[in-house]
């Protein structure tokens, strides 16, 4: 749930008087047939104006900061540990706070480059036939991995709090890279 500050209330204030003054303006319109389509418009400009500006609002006016990021892995599982602490750094109660994050397999570079990455004697043309016509049993690799995780909920302005969070582990990343991003509703 998002918090609706004071500036917020302010805003949705604003777009309700200019949409009664919208209203007071084209009631005194001569022509009854277009009376309707601008009640409609001015409906879809005032709504669309004032989602945005609220959904801009919640971006500029509540921050999250993410510190003391650790990751480690669990290879009795196959998992990813994410630990960490979310403060909020902005003035305003923040709702839920959220963490994207993104764990990306790191290609093979130039220098470091066997025979062996590149042919595999199992890529034969009847393994091909074989997949083809046969057994559909063989397993897409995926080369990224992403996730969203509710790390925090009801954050006061100041305050800080320590995460955990758990993702599977594909076995077939040597080298991942991870991305975060963190989000404030």
């Amino acid at each position: 749930m998002t918090y609706m500050t004071y500036i917020h209330w302010l805003t949705v204030l604003f777009f309700i008087a200019t949409f009664v003054l919208l209203i007071i303006i084209i009631k005194k319109e001569k022509n009854k047939k277009l009376l309707i389509s601008m009640v409609f418009s001015a409906i879809l400009v005032v709504s669309f104006l004032g989602g945005f500006s609220i959904y801009v609002l919640d971006i500029y006016l509540k921050k999250a900061q993410i510190y003391k990021l650790t990751k480690k892995r669990i290879l009795t599982n196959e998992t990813m540990v994410i630990q960490g602490f979310v403060k909020n750094t902005g003035s305003f109660k923040i709702g839920t706070t959220t963490l994207w994050v993104k764990m990306a397999h790191k290609g093979l570079s130039l220098s470091k480059l066997k025979g062996s990455d590149i042919y595999n004697p199992n890529n034969s043309i009847f393994e091909y036939l074989k997949f083809s016509f046969g057994d559909k049993k063989k397993i897409e690799k995926k080369n990224t991995i992403i996730k969203e995780f509710v790390i925090a909920k009801d954050l006061k302005p100041g305050r800080s709090k320590f995460f955990t969070i758990r993702m599977k582990y594909p076995p077939h990343f040597k080298r991942p890279s991870f991305f975060t991003k963190v989000y404030a509703h």
